[in-house]
């Protein structure tokens, strides 16, 4: 038996096990080396303690462990308050939302008011504050509130998207609430205001359409002036018609509703009698009637003079942009030229009659007159309508027959 020099204790032999030496490792073979089975350092081994560091006060590594623990418990807490603030705001929203479906629009009110302290850019909140404005008929507040989100979200095109979408709605009904107060000065100034907003923004789609509206309102009630040759008659011409069964005629027809059947083209071609309900592609339209005035009455010696009223309702999500000349006349022969277009600038006369160029929003319908030349002697006409597309493409026609009255 062989001892140690150093310090008397016996060594082992050659053929025992070597201690720190795993079963199966081979004496002598550098632990990690190919056929050694092993990854890394010898298993069991201590690392070396500097001098200058004492055993046991190796301290480094817990005070990372603990700052880190620190900062991810510091994070969850910022994460929950976060998470609850936005809890928060969405049961506000639900509660202003709900107050404002009830019609208990002062509530809704406060309840937007509070999301928008906690988010100044809150969209929902300020469509919402709008629509509650609007159910009140409080037209500039509604336009105050969405100026003020615009300007919270004006980095956003999506957010003045929609804001602007709104703004147009307010605008819109306001001006015709107003025309119905016989308040032209507030339609006109709720209109302007409302443009500056979209101006200010490049909103140029939305612009245009309130553009439309305050030109509309141009032509409406007393806004305008009669042309004292803008027509090929005179202001007392018309004083001789608008009487007896003229006027009656014109205020049973403003206040009729259609009660035809419901016409649609087939094969590109539809056709139907006065008052059936005709579908195009972006509105609907129906003859309500027609009335021959006597041949003494006409404004021309060469044919006497067919009024013919008509219904036009928007059924197209955009602002319709029409022209009197969309409906052509024809009459009861079989000569090419056995047809005409309306006399122009008819509204100049009287604001009974369609513009010779209107805008309705989508929804909206009007009742009007169209005012034609014919041959003497015709009864039977039919009123058509012809789809024309932007690329110059032609889609449906219509054609309406009816019997026209005849004014005794």
């Amino acid at each position: 038996m062989a001892f140690c020099p150093e310090c008397g204790a016996p060594a082992p032999s050659a053929g025992a096990a070597q201690t720190g030496v795993p079963a199966g490792a081979q004496a002598g073979m550098p632990q990690g080396a190919p056929g050694s089975g092993q990854t890394g350092g010898i298993p069991g081994a201590m690392s070396p303690i500097p001098p200058d560091r004492p055993a046991g006060k190796n301290k480094g590594p817990v005070i990372a462990l603990i700052v880190l623990l620190a900062l991810l418990v510091a994070a969850g807490i910022g994460a929950a308050v976060w998470f609850l603030a936005g809890d928060k705001t969405e049961r506000l929203l639900d509660k202003a939302d709900a107050a404002l479906k009830d019609k208990e629009y002062e509530d809704a009110l406060d309840a937007y008011e509070e999301v928008l302290k906690r988010e100044d850019d809150n969209v929902d909140a300020y469509l919402g504050s709008a629509e509650a404005y609007l159910a009140q008929d409080e037209y500039e507040k509604a336009v105050d509130i969405l100026a003020d989100g615009m300007k919270a979200n004006k980095k956003d095109e999506d957010a003045l998207g929609d804001l602007a979408k709104q703004l147009v709605t307010v605008c819109q009904d306001g001006a015709d609430y107003y025309m119905d107060e016989e308040d032209e000065e507030a339609a006109r100034k709720l209109l302007e205001s409302g443009m500056d907003e979209l101006e200010r923004y490049g909103l140029d789609k939305e612009l245009g359409k309130l553009e439309d509206t305050l030109q509309e309102l141009n032509g409406w009630g007393g806004s305008f002036d009669r042309g004292e040759s803008a027509t090929a008659w005179e202001d007392d011409d018309w004083e001789d018609w608008d009487d007896g069964s003229l006027g009656d005629a014109i205020d049973e027809w403003d206040d009729a509703d259609a009660w035809g059947e419901d016409v649609w083209a087939q094969g590109g071609y539809g056709e139907g009698y006065e008052g059936d309900v005709i579908h195009t592609e972006w509105f609907d339209f129906t003859v309500l009637g027609g009335l021959l005035l006597d041949p003494a009455d006409s404004i021309s010696a060469d044919g006497q003079t067919l009024l013919v009223a008509v219904t036009v309702e928007n059924t197209c999500d955009d602002v319709l942009t029409m022209y009197d000349t969309d409906f052509q006349i024809q009459w009861g022969d079989d000569a090419e030229d056995a047809y005409g277009w309306p006399i122009e600038d008819a509204d100049e006369v009287d604001p009974a009659f369609l513009p010779g160029e209107y805008t309705l929003r989508a929804g909206e319908s009007v009742t009007g007159l169209l005012l034609y030349e014919v041959p003497f002697g015709s009864t039977d006409f039919s009123l058509s309508y012809q789809e024309y597309y932007n690329d110059g493409s032609m889609g449906d026609v219509f054609f309406v027959y009816f019997n026209a009255l005849v004014d005794r």
